[in-house]
């Protein structure tokens, strides 16, 4: 299996879709998150598409994350709580075999594991997407984040194995989660 450098998700998270009004970013506390933000100037077309004008590629994953969380944080956190496994902390046991799927398919192991190899300038857009996401959170104490509170670089390395993870195709009873989740 060919390994992607996080530098290879670059495009993927500028196209993921977005909408809202157009702005800098230049609020931010934080050296770093500072100097992306200040690197990064997100435009909203006619139709709401975010067009992000940045001096790096770290401030180009900073202003994606940012309006992704613009225009719907929360179902940028559900990806995140779904593929780090921690559905049935926030909605209860029936999502619990979804979460066993995860932690036997050891999305959060790989994914920390995978974050630790990556060149230095892989971690850099990894950890400006995050910090993104981060800043999003600090700037809007109106909607506080469900489950997870601050975002990691690795993190956006486990959210791309969530499809990996899936739950097998049809349901799974207890005593196959069990199984795939190393208990018996």
């Amino acid at each position: 299996m060919r390994r992607r450098s996080a530098s290879a998700l670059l495009p993927a998270l500028l196209l993921a879709g977005c909408s809202s009004l157009g702005h800098q970013l230049r609020h931010i506390t934080g050296d770093e998150a500072r100097r992306l933000a200040d690197d990064a100037v997100i435009e909203r077309d006619a139709w709401g598409v975010p067009h992000i004008v940045a001096r790096s590629d770290a401030a180009a994953v900073f202003g994606a994350a940012w309006a992704m969380a613009e225009d719907g944080f929360g179902e940028v956190e559900e990806g995140y709580i779904e593929a780090l496994g921690r559905a049935a902390y926030y909605y209860g046991e029936q999502y619990l075999a979804d979460d066993l799927v995860r932690a036997a398919f050891q999305v959060e192991t790989l994914a920390r594991a995978e974050y630790a190899r990556e060149p230095a300038a892989g971690k850099r857009l990894l950890d400006a997407y995050a910090q993104g996401l981060n800043h999003w959170i600090r700037m809007h104490p109106e909607s506080p984040p469900r489950v997870v509170t601050r975002y990691e670089g690795w993190m956006v390395l486990a959210r791309a194995r969530r499809a990996a993870a899936a739950q097998p195709a049809g349901p799974l009873r207890r005593g196959e989660v069990a199984l795939l989740a190393g208990e018996r």
